[in-house]
């Protein structure tokens, strides 16, 4: 059988275009290191600018192991992350609960912290420009489109963002190649920084593109410090996210921490802004809420629906414990009278 020039023309346009939606193109080129790196966060910043998930880590500290699920809620600039933390030797795990938010309040950043706790618990409303440097360093809060796009383990998010690795102002040096595997066109970055860290990036460019493994060198009169991290990545809503990260701290060649997380994605899109309100926090019936944000403290109490003021709360409980001491009381008063009546009918008798 004989093919013409045209049907054969014909049937490799639809083998091609068949193979691209069949499985992933590999043609995406990038012309330059920044527009590649401006892509990648670009897409990651898209992808996961709202939306919420899970993650639980198991964390080996030379020889400490802790387990912790973080459940991130984010929605544009508001951010939400609740922890749960569990050493080896514990048979429960501590709850943390952090959010703040881009509420405006005399045009500040207003933001919700504290600690849920069954006998103690307690939760701050402040503008987050007035907090203490400390308290700020406490907050473990992170954005949903930071997991996996540095190589510091999932607690220290807060601290490295999304542009720890690319994306930079800082960068000494750079440079860059490209191959290609059975699962597309695979970028290598090096970045060499200002203050001496260089990192190693490897981004999958028809994932997105999508960092999908980066590597960090620093060194200093204590030795070579390395941090790795390893990426998996899945489709969310035909969307590419980490599904699950290994991060590798060595010293001088001796692992100093391991960390594995495995990322639950619950939904990429609009989340409820009840997320984060007092409501969305749900302390525990009685906690004492402190609310700064527009200057004096205003001092609640959470009722299980609603913040309610002090003496509305306790009310309730004063009135009862009054009406018991009453009844009390006239019961004793009766048991008394009844017992004077017995022995003063008996003796006249």
């Amino acid at each position: 059988m004989s093919i013409n020039g045209s049907s054969y023309f014909c049937c490799c346009f639809f083998c091609t275009v068949y193979a691209c939606y069949a499985a992933p193109c590999l043609s995406q080129e990038y012309a330059s290191i920044d527009e590649l790196e401006q892509a990648t966060l670009a897409y990651r910043a898209k992808t996961a600018n709202s939306g919420k998930a899970v993650i639980a880590t198991t964390t080996d500290r030379l020889g400490v192991v802790e387990s912790s699920k973080f459940h991130v809620v984010s929605d544009g600039a508001k951010m939400r992350v609740t922890q749960l933390v569990k050493f080896e030797s514990e048979s429960d795990y501590r709850v943390v609960d952090n959010a703040a938010t881009d509420e405006i309040s005399f045009y500040e950043e207003v933001g919700i912290y504290g600690q849920k706790s069954d006998t103690k618990g307690y939760f701050h409303r402040r503008r987050l420009v007035e907090l203490e440097e400390d308290v700020r360093d406490r907050l473990q809060l992170f954005h949903l489109r930071d997991i996996g796009q540095s190589t510091a383990e999932v607690r220290l998010y807060r601290i490295y963002s999304m542009t720890e690795m690319i994306g930079r102002g800082d960068v000494k040096t750079q440079s860059w190649s490209k191959r290609r595997d059975t699962s597309g066109v695979i970028y290598t970055v090096i970045n060499e920084l200002m203050n001496g860290v260089t990192y190693t990036i490897d981004i999958a460019a028809n994932k997105g593109p999508s960092i999908i493994h980066a590597k960090g060198f620093s060194s200093n009169g204590a030795g070579l410090y390395e941090s790795e991290i390893t990426v998996e990545l899945a489709l969310v809503d035909g969307l590419w996210f980490p599904s699950k990260l290994v991060v590798e701290h060595l010293r001088n060649g001796e692992q100093r921490l391991k960390q594995v997380a495995n990322i639950s994605v619950l939904s990429l899109g609009k989340v409820d802004s009840t997320e984060f309100s007092w409501a969305g926090i749900d302390p525990p019936v009685g906690t004492e809420l402190r609310d700064a944000s527009r200057g004096s403290i205003e001092y609640t109490i959470w009722d299980g629906n609603k913040a309610v003021d002090r003496s509305l709360f306790f009310a309730p409980v004063t009135r009862s414990r009054g009406l018991r001491v009453v009844l009390l009381t006239a019961l004793v008063l009766a048991i008394v009278a009844f017992a004077c009546y017995t022995y003063a009918k008996r003796n006249s008798n």
